[in-house]
């Protein structure tokens, strides 16, 4: 899944559909914080601030009522917008582990010290994630302890130990 990151945005959803007449949007997240969408939360919509009224969770689909949303047709009006926070709320990983927002964009080298471009995008798997390095060629980065030899935030780079292959 490819993210996009504007400065100090970070996306935690995606609007997914109106359900009923009283403005109730289904919700598609991207957070593992389970308390990303409780009442009294903000959010960020279109450039626009949204408290959560309430939010449920619905035959396995969060259901979420924003402040001022209050019709079904406020509610589709959202279809298929983004769902950000500020990343000042976002609650800090241990050491050694990062959001994929951190990472998207980061460059990478190898441990000799060639660039090999850029953090495009961050696969999903079971196992692990990958990450889509695009530079001269595009290169499939495994996100595992033997391969990724540091990374380095606050200069945005990441260093990797390539298995032959790669």
């Amino acid at each position: 899944m490819q993210y996009e990151h504007e400065a100090s945005l970070i996306l935690v959803g995606i609007c997914s559909g109106a359900v009923g007449v009283r403005g109730e949007i289904k919700v598609r997240t991207f957070t593992d914080n389970p308390e990303r969408f409780n009442s009294g939360n903000r959010v960020i919509i279109r450039s626009s601030q949204y408290i959560i009224e309430r939010s449920r969770i619905h035959r396995s689909q969060l259901i979420v009522k924003f402040s001022g949303v209050d019709s079904a047709d406020d509610a589709f009006n959202l279809n298929n917008e983004n769902i950000c926070v500020q990343e000042e709320v976002v609650v800090s990983l241990p050491e050694g582990q990062y959001y994929h927002f951190q990472l998207l964009g980061m460059n990478v080298r190898n441990i000799a010290g060639d660039q090999l471009g850029a953090i495009t995008e961050i696969l999903t798997t079971g196992a692990n994630d990958v990450y889509v390095v695009t530079g001269t060629a595009e290169i499939l980065v495994p996100a595992i302890s033997g391969v990724i030899v540091s990374v380095d935030i606050s200069v945005s780079e990441m260093v990797v130990d390539l298995p032959d292959g790669l």
